[in-house]
């Protein structure tokens, strides 16, 4: 019996111990990211556009009025409606399709972006001073442009999900 007791005295405090051992880890991780990473990007769904949710009702071909999914992530109610050169332009592309054009002006920057089904392009960039500008395409057909200073970065990310998606990043650091 004084065997069962010793070894369930040593459980329990392996137990505790160990509990212990990894909230003190958690606590100090935790601020070490905090600190890492003092302000965090907010996305946001105002005019200069995180996420309209694609084109208009009718506007893609074969899409079955599918809807589209939302944006994740917190976001920030629109202050105002978008003006004309920053919502998706339907565009014949050539095939017999419709092609949607969209240019995104960010605080690092413009660019001009076309999305179709079968691919995403980005026509232009411009970078304003003190920014650099880093094009990434992702393997399902995305692609997001960077406009990268000092502690600050604005990116849109831009991909076709049945119909032009897109995603705009804004942060400070």
């Amino acid at each position: 019996m004084v065997a069962v007791t010793r070894w369930l005295a040593y459980l329990v405090a392996w137990v505790v111990l160990t509990a212990v051992t990894a909230g003190v880890s958690w606590f100090g991780l935790r601020t070490v990211l905090s600190a890492a990473t003092p302000k965090r990007s907010v996305a946001t769904t105002n005019g200069s556009g995180l996420s309209d949710g694609g084109p208009p009702a009718g506007g893609v071909p074969g899409a079955g009025g599918a809807e589209q999914p939302g944006s994740p992530g917190p976001t920030v109610p629109a202050s105002r409606a978008p003006g004309p050169n920053e919502t998706w332009t339907a565009l014949p592309d050539g095939r017999g399709g419709t092609a949607y054009r969209r240019t995104f002006r960010l605080t690092g920057g413009e660019t001009v972006i076309m999305a179709e089904e079968v691919a995403v392009r980005v026509l232009t960039t411009a970078a304003k001073p003190g920014y650099s500008v880093n094009v990434t395409r992702s393997g399902d057909g995305g692609v997001q442009v960077s406009f990268i200073a000092d502690r600050k970065a604005s990116r849109v990310y831009v991909r076709w999900w049945s119909g032009p998606y897109a995603e705009v990043t804004e942060s400070t650091a």
